[in-house]
């Protein structure tokens, strides 16, 4: 995907316009290595290539970041871009939970709560209608309105029930379809002169628990309402816990941007099996980079393309391994890492492959002579052991 970060980085150098459509990065100290610096104005762009790229190669992991990082990073924040912000998280998740493996549906309320579960309310409003669930399927389009009347009222009806006591003569999932619909993830209620405790997120996947928080608890409410009701879940343990998942971490950034960049990069890195492999953490610290998320230390962010240089040059992609490093803030750590990938590369090296460098990292052509110097001393050295042999 860095054929992306490389070609936008090169449309500076073309055009010196300063439009958001084409500029990637500000090219700094021209009079050593110059370092490619990501700014705010291509992180739509960027985000739309590498999408194209993971659909087109199928990297379905891939693929589900950038959609996530779409809907959570909208490029434009006006107007009422929190709640179309809210809206397309809703959406990313039902994608995502319609994957999960569903087990045995029951019929009625079952059927009705299954569907809910993964965020499908067209459908639940219509198999309860089917089913003869008048009043529930009622319900469940006047709370998921636009009018607050509608929610309101089903909070009142779920506490009558507890005040009467009628909740403990309810089916299990016809509870919890109420109760999340007013607002609540559990209850404690009397059934057969026992305590009852009722947890709707029992046995849910973390992003299905999410899902109802953002889907029905919070409804009328934004992301941030969301997130802060659903980690009170896990907590409490009512919720089954992310574990650090970089979806998690994503959204936790976009709600809060004083959330730590090296924990979603860290995260980043633990979906590949290999886990030397920097490829997704660096591509998505180029997008939260251009976002506007710089809270990473100078040296956690030299760390982070130092080991993705080191992955691209062991396969011999050493263009791209000096553009890497090209990001290096420090003037004298970027020079030095350069040097040193053009020192190894310089015994197996073609002119192409000089040629690309000079074209896409504009490295001084001095430091280009120096490595072709040092091949020509290794060659020469060798030469008489030629002869011998």
């Amino acid at each position: 995907m860095l054929e992306h970060n490389i070609r936008l980085s090169r449309a500076i150098r073309r055009n010196a316009s300063t439009s958001a459509r084409i500029r990637h990065g500000e090219i700094e100290g021209q009079a050593t290595a110059p370092r490619v610096k990501p700014t705010e104005d291509t992180a739509a762009q960027l985000l739309d290539s590498y999408l194209a790229t993971a659909t087109q190669s199928k990297c379905t992991v891939q693929e589900k970041v950038w959609k996530l990082c779409q809907a959570l990073f909208p490029p434009e924040k006006t107007g009422v871009w929190q709640w179309q912000r809210t809206q397309d998280m809703g959406d990313w998740l039902r994608e995502e939970v319609s994957n999960l493996s569903k087990g045995k549906v029951g019929r009625g309320a079952s059927q009705v709560w299954s569907l809910l579960c993964v965020g499908n309310v067209e459908e639940a409003i219509r198999v309860a209608n089917e089913e003869g669930m008048t009043m529930l399927s009622l319900m469940i389009a006047a709370a998921l309105s636009s009018e607050q009347m509608g929610r309101e009222d089903c909070a009142k009806m779920v506490e009558l029930w507890e005040m009467n006591g009628e909740l403990g003569m309810m089916e299990d999932d016809l509870i919890k379809i109420y109760l999340v619909l007013a607002g609540r993830s559990h209850a404690e209620f009397l059934r057969k002169g026992k305590m009852v405790k009722l947890n709707c997120l029992e046995g849910l996947d973390w992003l299905q628990a999410f899902g109802i928080h953002l889907w029905y608890i919070n409804w009328g409410g934004f992301l941030e309402d969301a997130v802060d009701s659903f980690t009170d879940d896990i907590a409490a343990g009512r919720a089954k816990s992310p574990e650090s998942h970089v979806f998690e971490q994503l959204i936790r950034l976009a709600c809060s941007p004083s959330h730590q960049v090296e924990a979603v990069l860290d995260a980043a890195a633990l979906l590949s099996p290999n886990p030397l492999d920097a490829q997704l953490s660096w591509h998505l610290w180029s997008v939260l980079r251009a976002l506007g998320y710089n809270t990473m230390t100078p040296a956690a962010e030299q760390r982070l393309h130092m080991s993705y240089a080191n992955q691209l040059s062991s396969s011999e992609l050493w263009h791209l391994a000096i553009f890497v490093l090209s990001h290096i803030s420090h003037d004298q750590c970027r020079s030095v890492a350069i040097r040193e990938v053009l020192d190894r590369m310089s015994l197996t090296a073609r002119s192409q492959q000089y040629e690309k460098i000079l074209t896409i990292c504009d490295v001084p052509k001095e430091w280009i002579s120096a490595a072709k110097f040092i091949r020509s001393k290794v060659e020469l050295s060798s030469s008489p052991l030629k002869l011998f042999l």
